[in-house]
């Protein structure tokens, strides 16, 4: 039975459309990714769907989702049954800044703290020594609240919030503090943890996994696989969607394009689809060819020979260069040396914490180091004392003589707004690199094109772009201006799935080193050659391969150290 449905829906906002005609229907416990670039439609489709709730429960037609800014124009129609429980995650959503996280948590069971205060009053009572027609009433009514108790799990609900908040991270402190004290990042989990909380009969989720650790990120996919409701998520972590969904829905050319399964099913499906519809105009342009040659034959009496011609240049593959060579383009003239940096002892505390000690490697050509660990534990500031942002406790950081490093971060605070996106990206080389080591102006165009701007992005001022973009051209900024190290914190929080694929693309044929903090563990498989990994008590180990390797080899060793324990 669906639950909610789109009819005949056309989304735009002035001249702007985003989505045409498009039919969607929803199952009471399906799980559904909707993918699409930046600015497809995506968390359009989700306010609709909140905003249709709110509008439904206020009686009102202008209703505001929060973070939503221009309200787009809707045609068509938007049902969503009546009994349906919406709740709804992104990074706007809000907390009353007064009051600490707790205290928001537990009015989300106000009903069931009545209860738990009215049997405790109960209790008193009977303890008085009430007999009659009154003590029968009080019995009645206890038995009645045990009964609803039980059904809403009313008696773990102090137990929920506590492993809600200690899965997403937070600590004593940040669980008594006012919610206006907090990071951005600590009121987003906050509020996620409040949706959980509820349980709501659909549940939307806008990247609800930018501000997770892995293990958050794992809990949270056992949570939804728990839920009995629906789930709608917008997401670019391939990880997260392969786990949790069952149907992926991606928004393309206006419409919905549909495919059963979850992320990789999808992907088996998309390839096998694109290479079938690439023979398809493969031929139909060799058909074409021959039908405007044959008309020019008629008009002109034109040779075979350049139909011939005609005819090789599609068998080469016409003139699109794969993603491949884009990047090589980009890079052929970059030199960069073996050996490019040395990490000795370092060590570092906050707050009295130990965050690191004892950390030893190094850095050579062709590295790819990923850093992976708990929230807080001290990978962004393991970035910072690398890149002597931040002074360790201990040992040093030697960076050879001539290496040069770019940080993803940095550049992306850095845009200068009043620039426009072309002259942005075509400064970077030229400031940074010798005549003879500068990618062709051709070779950077091509780049851009490939990490998804239109020639009239190209146009735009960096003022004018969305958060995706930006990081995007900061990417672009990093990749062609002829560093030996790239240095990346979580750099897939503000990119769409395609935008990630083209990244990992490049950071594959970058001839230097990577070094990157990342949660994303599907980003970490694809990019990681050895991975620094956060343990207890400040301890840091470096590990080979990528994610998935490294979590077998993990859950093996605690399978052997737990049948060890029985034996003995």
């Amino acid at each position: 039975m669906s639950i909610f449905r789109l009819k005949k829906l056309t989304l735009a906002y002035g001249e702007h459309q985003i989505l045409r005609d498009i039919f969607f229907r929803l199952g009471a416990s399906e799980r559904v990714a909707l993918m699409g670039s930046n600015g497809s439609g995506k968390s359009s489709i989700l306010k609709l769907i909140v905003r249709h709730a709110m509008e439904r429960t206020q009686g009102t037609q202008s209703t505001r989702v929060e973070g939503e800014g221009e309200v787009p124009e809707v045609d068509g129609e938007v049902e969503l049954n009546h009994d349906v429980k919406v709740g709804y995650f992104s990074q706007f959503s809000r907390l009353d800044d007064e009051r600490s996280v707790e205290e928001i948590l537990l009015d989300t069971f106000s009903e069931i703290r009545a209860w738990e205060t009215e049997l405790s009053s109960i209790e008193v009572s009977m303890g008085e020594g009430l007999e009659g027609d009154e003590l029968q009433r009080l019995l009645l009514r206890q038995g009645d609240l045990f009964e609803l108790m039980t059904q809403r799990d009313g008696w773990s609900y102090a137990n929920n919030i506590d492993t809600v908040l200690t899965k997403l991270g937070f600590s004593g402190e940040h669980r008594t503090r006012p919610v206006g004290e907090l990071s951005g990042g600590w009121r987003n989990r906050a509020s996620l943890a409040q949706i959980l909380l509820e349980e709501p009969d659909l549940l939307l989720l806008d990247e609800p996994t930018n501000f997770l650790d892995v293990e958050g990120i794992a809990w949270l996919e056992g949570w939804i696989a728990r839920l009995p409701g629906a789930v709608i998520a917008v997401s670019h972590d391939r990880h997260f969607l392969d786990s949790v969904v069952s149907r992926m829905v991606e928004i393309q050319n206006y419409r919905l394009h549909e495919y059963s399964g979850s992320y990789a099913d999808y992907v088996r499906e998309k390839a096998s689809a694109a290479r079938s519809l690439s023979k398809e105009f493969r031929h139909e342009e060799e058909l074409l060819l021959f039908e405007a040659s044959t008309i020019s034959s008629r008009k002109r009496a034109r040779s075979g020979e350049q139909l011939a011609k005609k005819k090789a240049r599609i068998k080469r593959g016409g003139e699109t260069p794969t993603v491949d060579s884009i990047v090589s383009g980009v890079y052929a003239k970059l030199h960069i040396p073996q050996a490019l940096a040395e990490f000795n002892e370092l060590s570092s505390s906050r707050g009295g914490c130990l965050l690191f000690e004892g950390l030893s490697f190094e850095l050579k050509r062709g590295d790819r180091v990923i850093i992976v660990g708990r929230n807080a534990c001290g990978k962004s500031t393991l970035l910072q004392v690398i890149m002597q942002e931040l002074k360790p406790d201990t040992g040093e950081v030697i960076w050879k003589p001539g290496v040069r490093f770019s940080s993803f971060t940095q550049v992306l605070e850095e845009l200068d707004p009043s620039a426009r996106l072309l002259q942005c990206a075509m400064t970077a080389p030229q400031q940074f690199l010798e005549p003879h080591e500068m990618p062709s102006q051709k070779s950077v165009l091509r780049f851009l094109r490939m990490m998804g701007f239109s020639e009239l992005d190209l146009q735009l001022r960096v003022s004018a772009l969305s958060g995706g973009q930006r990081a995007r051209l900061a990417l672009a900024w990093c990749l062609t201006s002829g560093p030996a190290v790239v240095i990346l914190d979580e750099p897939t929080n503000h990119l769409d799935i395609r935008s990630a694929q083209i990244m990992e693309r490049a950071l594959a044929k970058f001839p230097g080193a990577v070094l990157a903090v990342s949660h994303d563990r599907f980003f970490v498989d694809k990019v990681a050659r050895r991975l620094l990994v956060f343990e207890e008590g400040g301890k840091v180990a470096l590990h080979g391969g990528g994610w998935t390797a490294f979590d077998a080899r993990r859950a093996r060793k605690l399978a052997d150290a737990r049948r060890s324990k029985k034996s003995n």
